[in-house]
């Protein structure tokens, strides 16, 4: 009987939900469409904590807090998720091949890199070139300003997220605004953008040459309510480093959407996107994949 039954808990399942308040699981709200939802139900200990992904042709890369790449094969049909399987896993391993330590491997946020990825780190703030199968192999150096741990509002607000366009370079940003800042930064090596904008940055993605997609969450202390704001910022268009946003929308469980703690986003098709929800590995939060596209107008 047992020889069933493990593998059988190690097996990884979606099913549909919604996150919309009426129930459906098509709905707008702001510029976005949400397209599908699934929820990912799975006894395995590993694919918990999604904190990032990227696709790279069919494959998704999901990028895990405990410090593991995930491989899912990955595949869109007619704006749904149609699949989703679980391939590999890979512990995330210093240039000398050994595994992160607990301390060290709080991955945060991942993009894509050359034929590998970047991703960012916070406690041990930090962005590394890793190849697929999670052997760093270069450190980035990073903006002087984000080079010393002190420096960040504490240690679970550091470098939430990171990404990759071959005219900007690496881009990172603290979820939260350094010490002594009221604005949120992005960061390049060299460079600074600001932009005023509530709540703490869970994930940034180039959506084309100069705009960036921004993937923020809040949660009211007093009522829990969960908040997902999702911004559109064109770094070319700032003025003295300081930028204005677009609010392509803002959503709250307060208004009826049955949201989660969302860390990751990524491009997958033209105008489509995906979210994934860290689950934080609760039994009371999901890991959610949200697909929607922006719209126009």
């Amino acid at each position: 009987m047992k020889l069933l039954i493990i593998p059988f808990l190690l097996l990884s399942n979606l099913f549909a939900y919604t996150i919309c308040p009426n129930g459906e699981q098509e709905c707008q709200i702001g510029k976005i469409h949400i397209l599908d939802t699934k929820k990912l139900s799975s006894f395995d200990d590993k694919l918990s904590e999604f904190s990032a992904l990227v696709l790279k042709e069919n494959t998704l890369y999901c990028l895990s807090d405990k410090g593991r790449l995930l491989h899912f094969d990955f595949a869109i049909k007619d704006k749904k998720i149609e699949t989703f399987k679980y391939k590999n896993s890979y512990s995330l391993k210093d240039k000398q091949g050994k595994k992160l330590s607990k301390n060290f491997r709080d991955a945060e946020g991942m993009d894509i890199y050359g034929k590998g990825v970047a991703i960012s780190f916070e406690g041990k703030n930090r962005v590394e070139l890793y190849d697929l199968y999670g052997n760093c192999y270069k450190s980035i150096k990073l903006n002087k300003k984000l080079r010393k741990n002190e420096n960040y509002e504490s240690i679970n607000k550091g470098l939430e997220s990171v990404a990759y366009s071959s005219l900007y370079g690496i881009i990172t940003a603290p979820e939260a605004p350094l010490k002594k800042k009221k604005k949120h930064r992005i960061y390049s090596r060299d460079f600074t953008w600001k932009f005023d904008a509530e709540g703490f940055i869970t994930d940034i993605k180039f959506i084309d040459t100069h705009n960036v997609i921004v993937l923020m969450r809040d949660t009211n202390i007093f009522t829990r309510a969960r908040t997902t704001q999702i911004l559109k910022i064109d770094l070319s268009s700032c003025i003295d480093g300081t930028c204005s946003t677009e609010s392509l929308a803002k959503i709250s469980s307060q208004d009826g959407w049955k949201i989660d703690n969302f860390e990751g986003i990524e491009k997958v098709d033209k105008n489509t996107y995906l979210m994934v929800s860290d689950d934080n590995d609760s039994l009371f939060q999901n890991t959610l994949l949200v697909l929607f596209e922006i719209v126009k107008g």
